[in-house]
């Protein structure tokens, strides 16, 4: 009889039940309360522990565990206030756990209740670096390079503000409807356009401006040849301006 199987199954289900013993909630929220006093307001758990590797092989035993917490900062003079999204870190010491560090998601850190300038403001900081086909812009923007035309720019979420006291940037999202060559075909497509301002004073200066994601298609044209294709004038090698590209609704 193998008797290594039943000891096997056992010491696993030991070290399982050692493993579940996790911090306290509240235990949870004072360690990471602690990480700063003054700026952390509310904390609030969000889902439950997990175990992962953090300072072993993963051909051992997990050696942590991690919780993800919602943060909301203490309210400034002005109203505003920021929340973050973080992992509480604890490593395993003997049967228990031992609070590691704060883990704080900076894309989720966000600034709340500040007075921003409309949507307008953000969308001519876009198109001012389109109709003067910034080089970096054309440069890292394929598609505002190659489009045939353009019917419309939007921006229809509410941009967000994130970065510390010190140095604070946007980032809102710019829908821009085009006509972009593929092969024989031209395809008309709604492209998210990701970009990001710097604070500078009471100004927000442009960044960078990078695709979100490809887009959807939502029409397509067939050419005869790719060559028909080709004769099109793309916006980046034009000398057309930006106005001469643009479809104008009926």
């Amino acid at each position: 009889m193998n008797l290594r199987a039943p000891l096997f199954f056992m010491l696993s289900l030991i070290s399982l039940v050692c493993f579940s013993q996790y911090p306290a909630t509240n235990t949870m929220i004072n360690d990471v309360k602690a990480q700063n006093t003054v700026e952390f307001v509310t904390i609030t758990p969000i889902g439950s522990w997990s175990m992962f590797h953090d300072k072993v092989p993963n051909w051992q035993q997990p050696d942590a565990c991690r919780h993800e917490v919602n943060i909301i900062g203490k309210k400034n003079v002005d109203g505003s206030f920021w929340t973050y999204k973080a992992l509480a870190i604890y490593h395993k010491v003997g049967s228990g756990f031992t609070f590691n560090r704060l883990f704080i998601i900076e894309d989720a850190t966000k600034l709340n209740g500040l007075n921003l300038p409309d949507n307008n403001y953000f969308l001519k900081i876009f198109m001012d670096k389109l109709e003067n086909r910034d080089n970096m812009f054309m440069a890292t923007n394929y598609e505002m390079k190659n489009a045939t035309a353009f019917y419309s720019f939007e921006i229809k979420e509410t941009p967000v503000v994130s970065g510390t006291g010190s140095s604070q940037f946007v980032e809102f999202v710019v829908e821009v409807c085009l006509d972009l060559p593929n092969g024989m075909q031209i395809e008309k497509k709604i492209v998210p356009i990701k970009v990001r301002a710097k604070k500078i004073g009471e100004e927000f200066v442009f960044q960078h401006a990078l695709k979100k994601n490809d887009g959807k298609v939502i029409e397509m044209k067939e050419f005869e040849t790719s060559d028909d294709v080709n004769k099109l004038q793309k916006y980046g090698s034009s000398d057309k301006t930006l106005n001469d590209f643009l479809i104008k609704k009926e």
